[in-house]
């Protein structure tokens, strides 16, 4: 999950950085040979020691993506290098491998892709993963806008068979309360937000999450955690999903709204080619959701069973926030304040 920049936003383009850090990518490139030799003998085909890199591109969270495959043909595999970035490429192949034990009886497996080797090489941690079909619903859609309805149909199918494969009912304790809300309330109170009473605003917001959640009966699986367009694999004639990539922020016992709300909520703004918190500002007042969420989620109201509609809003903002401002330690200060200024603050003020 990354904050992308206005102008990404408003292309609805893949959250990457055509041409940014030139230098550190042109090592990464250098760097996938070595790398493709390595995955050749420990789990990868053992012909992609002989592949090539295509052009690739540096993202917004230190990562380089290089499709790469025979000098003839499509690509075969994507590899991915970083040097700051090595425990979330991690973490996202254990995610898939456990996905992968857990739910192959229930096709998830043909969506996912396979990691097939990791390691490091010249100061970088690179992983290879199997190639998935199709284009990223972001540029499928550019080239025709009509898919619009299919993909929304077929990324809310897609997150519905995940959470299906995944979950098992409980009843919400101390446990999930801290995951889901505590944690990530203490995290947007240890940073500057440019709002009045950011603290009593984000204490109040906890004590109702914690009030609407606690004892409630629900159902619960893995999520992927960012499930919009830019990380959907799509067959371009007709929108239908080939597979979900970029697994980064997913956590297992999640509700399955987080990933049907992001699918949709973050799909409007970058339509309209404004932040999600002005997306989320809109539905708090009107109290009302979008014709195109109530249509994903329908389906599906029986995993959170009588959780209010605004409460689960509120939740599945505060772990987005949350999770993107964990990442931003690292970015421009000013960058930071106007993105918690456009999510958090007025979302908090709206309250």
């Amino acid at each position: 999950m990354r904050a992308m920049n206005p102008s990404a936003v408003r292309r609805g383009l893949p959250r990457r950085r055509s041409g940014a850090r030139p230098t550190l990518l042109a090592s990464a490139t250098a760097a996938s040979g070595p790398a493709l030799s390595a995955a050749a003998s420990d789990g990868a085909p053992a012909e992609a020691g002989a592949w090539s890199a295509r052009p690739g591109w540096w993202t917004a969270t230190g990562v380089a993506i290089v499709p790469v495959g025979p000098q003839e043909g499509p690509p075969r595999a994507l590899l991915r290098l970083s040097v700051t970035g090595a425990a979330r490429l991690r973490s996202e192949g254990a995610v898939v491998a456990e996905l992968r034990r857990t739910a192959a009886a229930q096709d998830l497996d043909r969506i996912l892709p396979v990691r097939w080797s990791e390691g490091w090489h010249g100061g970088w941690w690179w992983c290879l993963d199997s190639w998935l079909e199709g284009v990223d619903a972001a540029t499928a859609l550019a080239v025709d806008p009509r898919l619009r309805a299919p993909v929304l149909r077929s990324g809310a199918a897609a997150a519905a068979m995940l959470h299906r494969a995944t979950a098992v009912p409980i009843q919400v304790g101390d446990a999930e309360l801290h995951d889901w809300v505590d944690q990530h309330v203490e995290l947007l109170q240890s940073v500057r937000l440019p709002v009045p009473r950011a603290a009593d605003r984000l204490a109040a917001l906890q004590v109702r999450l914690r009030r609407g959640l606690a004892g409630r009966e629900v159902r619960v699986g893995w999520a992927h955690g960012d499930l919009w367009r830019g990380n959907l694999r799509v067959d371009p004639a007709t929108g239908a999903v080939t597979g979900l990539i970029d697994w980064d922020c997913a956590a297992p016992r999640q509700l399955p709204a987080h990933d049907l709300l992001h699918l949709v909520l973050y799909g409007l703004a970058v339509d309209r080619g404004v932040d999600l918190g002005t997306v989320i500002v809109e539905v708090l007042r009107t109290h009302r959701w979008p014709s195109e969420v109530e249509a994903a989620i329908a389906p599906q109201r029986a995993a959170w069973g009588d959780v209010e509609d605004e409460d689960l809003l509120l939740l599945y903002w505060l772990r987005h926030v949350g999770l993107i401002a964990a990442q931003q330690r690292d970015y421009m200060d000013h960058s930071r304040l106007v993105w918690r200024w456009r999510n958090i603050a007025q979302v908090l003020l709206a309250l």
